[in-house]
């Protein structure tokens, strides 16, 4: 994550009161926090938590006015955690490229800012949007679409004709388009 306080403030939108100038690595649970974490705090009724933070800095609601650490006051704290989790955490690697041991079907075009990982394949006439992001070991079918900014993390399964949106995040381990929904015999 590496950011300042100041720049996750401005991100957020929040109004800071203290120290911008400290790196932050990484978000943290008020008990796990340490002094490179930014905690949250979605409701004013635990400010007392305040007094014995170890975070460098805490997200609160507007009706905080002061804290011993940096504070970032915003109108909802639980907006500014999902703001700064899908632009510095969920966010796809930036580096794009296709690993080599990758297997792409020489009918498939792939756009100039996707990241194909290792032992990845990707079956005939699927269709690959900008800004995808395949993890290793994932597998997609013939005749499939992954829409734009959309990321496949390691081991997923498409089968064959599985249409994705854009903005899809599917998590390890899923198989789309198997049985399991029933079927009906012909």
């Amino acid at each position: 994550m590496r950011q300042t306080i100041s720049d996750i403030a401005s991100l957020v939108q929040g109004d800071l009161v203290g120290d911008g100038t400290k790196i932050i690595e990484d978000i943290a649970p008020f008990d796990q926090a340490n002094a490179s974490s930014i905690s949250i705090l979605i409701n004013a009724r635990h400010s007392s938590r305040l007094d014995s933070i170890s975070a460098a800095a805490v997200i609160v609601p507007l009706e905080i006015k002061k804290a011993p650490v940096p504070i970032i006051r915003v109108a909802s704290p639980e907006q500014a955690l999902v703001t700064i989790l899908s632009t510095y955490i969920l966010s796809p690697p930036s580096e794009t490229g296709i690993h080599p041991t990758a297997s792409v079907h020489s009918t498939v075009t792939l756009p100039a800012h996707v990241s194909i990982g290792s032992h990845v394949t990707i079956g005939a006439h699927t269709i690959v949007d900008e800004h995808v992001c395949i993890g290793p070991g994932s597998s997609i079918g013939a005749h499939c679409r992954i829409g734009a900014d959309t990321w496949l993390y390691a081991h997923v399964i498409l089968y064959d004709q599985v249409c994705l949106g854009q903005h899809v995040i599917i998590h390890s381990g899923t198989v789309v388009g198997s049985d399991g929904f029933g079927y009906i015999q012909g």
